[in-house]
């Protein structure tokens, strides 16, 4: 199987030639050109295609017509064409990204522009300019279906791409009904909208605390299209939840937040708990940590030495009244 087969090629274009073999392993593959109409052939070899699937050549920067034909040792492809027209080139082209509305992210705008990657639901006003009036141009997607471009038998063309999932595109005129590659191929890549992450960096997990001691909390939080909110939950002993805002401002991808608890202003006993989590939302979806706990201690602990037993008789009690020194230090 030999692609394209007989195609049509925009004069400076590229062409790939792919072949496919069944049922034979053929040792090496030639690609035998010539330019329409010559009785010479050249011969050229087709290499392997990373990961199999085949043979290929790149003809580069076509300028005449040519002939070309697959041979192998053991079978040979019928002759195909390629033939050169002159059509339009592109000279730049420009992204316009319409977000979905739930991200409340104001329109924008990429040039030079080619590979389109955006969040699941985005619109792209892709523009086209070309060097001359370009009449019957589509975007062909690597599914087979295509992309009208308004502004026919202009210089001044518009696609209307909806990013919904990845793949790749290229512009092509159309010539017969066939459509005739102008430019190389370029990426869709659909991102899915992640949840932010969030994390109570300090303190750490199930804190032992003095009754009167002003504990400072700190969270991080990240969202790959920006943050809503970041907040703090916390409650003594299961009773009512309190909420401290912590994110300094709306709409950054990365946060840092820090508050101080008083602890002195709830009165704790020892044993005592305060439970307390984090909370991060973007404008679709809210994350949250794992619950802390800072448990109240006792502000001391008495501590005795054991008395070992005393020697006997007298004398002695200036060394004994010195190790007892010696230990208290």
């Amino acid at each position: 199987r030999v692609k394209p087969g007989d195609a049509k090629v925009r004069r400076g274009g590229d062409q790939v030639i792919e072949a496919i073999l069944l049922g034979f392993d053929p040792g090496h593959v030639t690609l035998r050109a010539r330019p329409a109409g010559a009785a010479k052939w050249e011969n050229l070899r087709m290499e392997p295609k990373p990961g199999g699937g085949g043979y290929s050549f790149l003809f580069a920067g076509l300028a005449e017509n040519l002939e070309y034909m697959v041979d192998t040792p053991r079978l040979q492809s019928p002759i195909h064409h390629l033939t050169v027209i002159d059509l339009p080139g592109v000279k730049k082209m420009r992204a316009v990204y319409h977000f979905p509305d739930y991200l409340g992210l104001p329109v924008s705008t990429e040039e030079p522009a080619g590979d389109l990657r955006a969040v699941e639901g985005t619109q792209v006003d892709l523009h086209i300019t070309t060097d001359r009036p370009l009449s019957g141009g589509v975007l062909v997607l690597d599914d087979g279906s295509r992309i009208a471009l308004d502004g026919q038998s202009s210089s001044a063309l518009t696609a209307h791409v909806p990013i919904k999932k990845d793949g790749m595109y290229y512009v092509a005129a159309i010539e017969d009904g066939i459509p005739v590659r102008l430019t190389e191929d370029y990426f869709i890549e659909a991102k899915s909208e992640r949840a932010p992450e969030i994390k109570i960096s300090r303190p750490g997990r199930d804190a032992k605390v003095s009754p009167i001691e002003e504990v400072t909390v700190e969270l991080d939080s990240s969202d790959d299209f920006g943050l809503n909110s970041m907040d703090l939950h916390y409650a003594v002993n299961g009773g009512d939840e309190k909420v401290i805002p912590l994110l300094g401002r709306k709409g950054v991808k990365d946060a840092h937040g820090t508050t101080t608890i008083s602890l002195e202003d709830f009165k704790l006993s020892p044993g005592d708990v305060i439970g307390l989590y984090a909370t991060a939302k973007d404008a679709k979806t809210t994350s949250q940590t794992d619950m802390f706990f800072l448990e109240a201690q006792p502000f001391e602990k008495e501590y005795q030495q054991s008395q070992t037993a005393g020697g006997g008789g007298g004398g002695g009690g200036d060394d004994q009244q010195a190790q007892i020194a010696q230990r208290q230090k």
